[in-house]
């Protein structure tokens, strides 16, 4: 009886565990992104990295396997130098299944990521027994705010978040229509509208102080 009993509770944990997953909410590559050479890491052949940066959502304690010359974590962020033609990195967190980043398909390059080059993923952590309003539905993705000087804060309709000097912020939010209002020490505020849609690519706005 013993025996029956602990079998079953392992039944249990299996599918306790594997019934959460890491979800790949949005990527993208900004052209016009030059984090990758501003502090550049090197291969074992010289050539300069990639970098990979990782937003993580509902998930700490993260762990990456693959060929990775270098990663540092900020925050919500983590970022992995990985050598040119990297095709796939392998993501791991002690309560989801794994998941294996398949580069060349969220990229659309057929030889691997390119060195000198920045490629953003946005990755969430989803519990199928469960629908948390943090997690990721059907009907969300993430708006991403990028500024020109360190901001202090943005209000998104009556959520305010505040950033302590940082030049950018991304959000999982529901899709809709938000007014928006950024604040930077000495600028006047910048006032705007973002519709947010469903998409595997997040929404990106550029506030401009002047």
């Amino acid at each position: 009886m013993r025996k029956v009993v602990v079998c079953f509770l392992g039944v249990l944990l299996w599918q306790s565990m594997y019934c959460q997953e890491i979800t790949i909410s949005a990527c993208y590559s900004d052209p016009k992104d030059s984090s990758a050479i501003y502090s550049p890491r090197f291969d074992l052949n010289e050539e300069v990295c990639a970098l990979v940066v990782l937003h993580l959502h509902n998930l700490d304690n993260f762990q990456v396997k693959g060929a990775i010359v270098d990663s540092i974590a900020k925050e919500t962020e983590l970022f992995l130098y990985v050598p040119a033609r990297t095709k796939r990195t392998t993501v791991f967190h002690k309560d989801y299944i794994p998941l294996t980043l398949n580069l060349n398909e969220l990229f659309g390059v057929t030889n691997g990521v390119v060195g000198g080059k920045t490629y953003n993923i946005y990755l969430s952590g989803l519990n199928r027994q469960s629908a948390a309003p943090k997690e990721r539905s059907k009907e969300s993705n993430y708006v991403c705010f990028e500024a020109n000087v360190p901001m202090i804060k943005i209000v998104l309709d009556e959520q305010e978040w505040p950033l302590n000097g940082k030049t950018k912020i991304s959000r999982l939010v529901s899709c809709g229509e938000y007014h928006y209002t950024a604040s930077a020490s000495g600028y006047p505020d910048v006032i705007g509208t973002v519709v947010v849609k469903k998409s595997i690519e997040p929404v990106i706005v550029d506030i401009y102080f002047k």
